[in-house]
């Protein structure tokens, strides 16, 4: 399997930690993608790894462009994903989960689907299908 947690945050640490220890097996491959909006995390992903006592490949990637649903998909498609996973920032006086515009815009888009999982601090989209259209060339 492979996941990609989505770094929408300076202060991801909580976010990468629950994807380590209970999403992620120790058989897959994690991409870590840093959104070109988050260019610097406090502390780097690499001392955060090192601290989870886990044996899970990872690299850490970042998108080209601008953070988009259509780029993100675009992505997962390229390495395959089986699930999607973004840290939950805010949460109502309720306890509901406040949508960010990605994931929203993930969850509406097109070519992609899934089912829409909720955990203490982060959200997965997981059991991703793909649906890829033909180019015009």
């Amino acid at each position: 399997m492979t996941t990609i947690f989505i770094i929408n945050s300076t202060k991801s640490q909580q976010f990468i930690n629950e994807v380590f220890e209970s999403v992620v097996a120790a058989d897959e491959d994690v991409h870590l993608l840093q959104l070109p909006s988050v260019p610097h995390l406090d502390p780097p992903i690499e001392e955060i790894i090192t601290e989870i006592d886990r044996d899970v490949r990872y690299t850490v990637d970042t998108l080209p462009e601008e953070d988009t649903a259509a780029n993100l998909t675009e992505f997962a498609i390229e390495v395959d994903a089986d699930r999607i996973c973004i840290g939950i920032l805010d949460r109502t006086s309720a306890g509901k989960v406040h949508v960010d515009e990605l994931m929203q815009s993930l969850l509406l888009h097109q070519q992609l689907s899934g089912h829409l999982i909720f955990g203490e601090q982060i959200m997965t989209l997981e059991g991703l299908e793909y649906e890829i259209h033909p180019s015009n060339a």
